[in-house]
Protein backbone atom coordinates (compact mmCIF):
# COMPACT_ATOMS: atom_id res chain seq x y z
CA UNK A 1 0.00 0.00 0.00
CA UNK A 2 1.17 3.66 -0.38
CA UNK A 3 1.74 6.05 2.25
CA UNK A 4 -0.49 8.92 2.67
CA UNK A 5 2.04 11.05 1.78
CA UNK A 6 3.10 9.34 -1.51
CA UNK A 7 -0.81 9.19 -2.26
CA UNK A 8 -1.39 13.02 -1.96
CA UNK A 9 1.27 13.90 -4.25
CA UNK A 10 0.24 11.17 -6.82
CA UNK A 11 -2.32 13.19 -8.16
CA UNK A 12 -3.06 15.30 -11.22
CA UNK A 13 -1.84 18.35 -9.91
CA UNK A 14 1.57 17.18 -9.34
CA UNK A 15 1.89 15.35 -12.11
CA UNK A 16 3.35 12.45 -10.22
CA UNK A 17 0.45 10.27 -11.63
CA UNK A 18 -1.03 7.15 -9.60
CA UNK A 19 1.24 4.81 -8.12
CA UNK A 20 1.59 0.85 -8.24
CA UNK A 21 -0.42 -0.56 -5.83
CA UNK A 22 0.09 -4.20 -4.38
CA UNK A 23 -1.75 -5.57 -1.78
CA UNK A 24 -0.57 -8.74 -0.41
CA UNK A 25 -3.26 -11.67 0.23
CA UNK A 26 -3.64 -15.04 0.91
CA UNK A 27 -4.92 -16.96 -1.61
CA UNK A 28 -8.23 -17.87 0.16
CA UNK A 29 -8.94 -13.98 0.75
CA UNK A 30 -11.80 -12.37 -1.22
CA UNK A 31 -10.38 -10.09 -3.28
CA UNK A 32 -12.56 -6.75 -3.85
CA UNK A 33 -13.83 -7.13 -7.80
CA UNK A 34 -12.23 -3.58 -8.35
CA UNK A 35 -11.38 -2.53 -12.29
CA UNK A 36 -7.96 -2.95 -13.20
CA UNK A 37 -6.47 -5.60 -10.46
CA UNK A 38 -4.88 -8.85 -11.49
CA UNK A 39 -4.26 -11.39 -8.69
CA UNK A 40 -0.57 -12.76 -9.33
CA UNK A 41 0.33 -16.31 -7.42
CA UNK A 42 3.44 -15.23 -5.77
CA UNK A 43 3.91 -18.38 -3.97
CA UNK A 44 1.82 -21.08 -2.60
CA UNK A 45 0.75 -19.11 0.56
CA UNK A 46 1.01 -15.08 -0.75
CA UNK A 47 -1.11 -14.08 -3.96
CA UNK A 48 -0.69 -9.98 -4.66
CA UNK A 49 -3.34 -8.01 -6.29
CA UNK A 50 -1.45 -5.97 -8.56
CA UNK A 51 -3.16 -2.59 -9.84
CA UNK A 52 -0.62 -0.65 -12.59
CA UNK A 53 0.01 2.96 -12.03
CA UNK A 54 -0.37 5.92 -14.50
CA UNK A 55 2.27 6.31 -17.53
CA UNK A 56 3.58 9.47 -18.02
CA UNK A 57 1.62 9.87 -21.26
CA UNK A 58 -1.75 9.39 -18.99
CA UNK A 59 -0.29 12.09 -16.47
CA UNK A 60 -0.20 14.44 -19.50
CA UNK A 61 -3.45 13.75 -21.09
CA UNK A 62 -4.86 14.15 -17.57
CA UNK A 63 -4.23 18.01 -17.21
CA UNK A 64 -5.24 18.24 -21.15
CA UNK A 65 -1.34 18.66 -22.30
CA UNK A 66 -1.87 17.20 -26.38
CA UNK A 67 0.72 13.58 -25.94
CA UNK A 68 -0.14 13.30 -29.50
CA UNK A 69 1.57 16.86 -30.86
CA UNK A 70 4.50 15.75 -28.14
CA UNK A 71 5.43 12.61 -29.63
CA UNK A 72 5.42 14.52 -32.87
CA UNK A 73 7.26 17.02 -31.77
CA UNK A 74 10.12 14.78 -30.07
CA UNK A 75 10.31 12.70 -32.83
CA UNK A 76 10.53 15.52 -35.52
CA UNK A 77 13.62 17.30 -33.09
CA UNK A 78 15.32 14.17 -32.58
CA UNK A 79 14.71 12.88 -36.05
CA UNK A 80 18.54 13.52 -37.44
CA UNK A 81 20.23 12.85 -33.87
CA UNK A 82 22.72 10.39 -33.01
CA UNK A 83 21.81 8.63 -29.96
CA UNK A 84 22.15 4.94 -29.08
CA UNK A 85 18.58 4.61 -28.03
CA UNK A 86 17.04 3.84 -30.89
CA UNK A 87 14.50 5.36 -33.39
CA UNK A 88 11.38 4.80 -30.82
CA UNK A 89 13.01 6.44 -27.77
CA UNK A 90 10.18 9.20 -27.33
CA UNK A 91 7.84 6.21 -27.48
CA UNK A 92 9.08 4.83 -24.33
CA UNK A 93 9.60 7.98 -22.79
CA UNK A 94 5.77 9.17 -22.71
CA UNK A 95 4.93 5.24 -22.14
CA UNK A 96 7.04 4.66 -19.54
CA UNK A 97 6.47 5.23 -15.40
CA UNK A 98 7.13 8.39 -13.94
CA UNK A 99 9.14 6.70 -11.14
CA UNK A 100 12.14 5.02 -10.49
CA UNK A 101 12.33 1.50 -11.11
CA UNK A 102 14.89 -1.05 -12.62
CA UNK A 103 16.05 -1.18 -16.01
Amino acid sequence: MTGAYQDSLANEHNLFARTHEIVVRRPDDDAPALPGRHRIALTDEIVLDVKIGATNEAALAAVDFDVDVMRQELGERHLEADTTLGAAWNLGLLQSYPYLSRG
